[in-house]
């Protein structure tokens, strides 16, 4: 029987926190490249940035300042998710359209859009299941 040391285990899943935050990082990692992305297109460049972080902050506010055994702070915390998914999408846009206008190699892309994919999984499966949960519990009357 082996055993695995302790400090080479995994502490624990990662959450959504920390899918979006690497988002965010791999985000400002790629775009702050300037033989890359050429500072001529700072709108896109700044705009794909904004999104990055949108997602973090989102799934942190609507994780830490909200509950969701409260109606109101539940449809709060339902929106915060909502836009968080949006903004998701947004990026995924936007990466697409810096493959074009950057050339950027076909393998960043795709891990890139798979770092925004996999948080946006986690994200929608959250959402689904608050959603779920908060229409039970108002239809039970609570």
């Amino acid at each position: 029987m082996s055993s695995v040391r302790k400090k080479d285990q995994h502490p624990h899943k990662l959450t959504i926190l920390d899918l979006a935050l690497d988002v965010y990082d791999h985000t400002t990692n790629v775009i702050k490249n300037e033989k890359i992305f050429d500072p001529k297109f700072k709108s896109l460049i700044d705009k794909m940035d904004l999104e990055a972080s949108l997602i973090y902050h989102y799934c942190r506010s609507a994780n830490e300042d909200y509950d969701n055994r409260v109606p109101e702070e539940a449809l709060v915390r339902l929106e915060l998710q909502e836009q968080a998914i949006q903004n998701c999408m947004w990026l995924k846009t936007d990466i697409k359209l810096s493959q074009r206008k950057f050339h950027l190699r076909a393998r960043k892309v795709c891990y890139w859009t798979e770092l925004v994919n996999t948080a946006l999984k986690a994200i929608k499966a959250w959402h689904i299941s608050e959603e779920r949960n908060y229409k039970e519990q108002n239809k039970n009357g609570l």
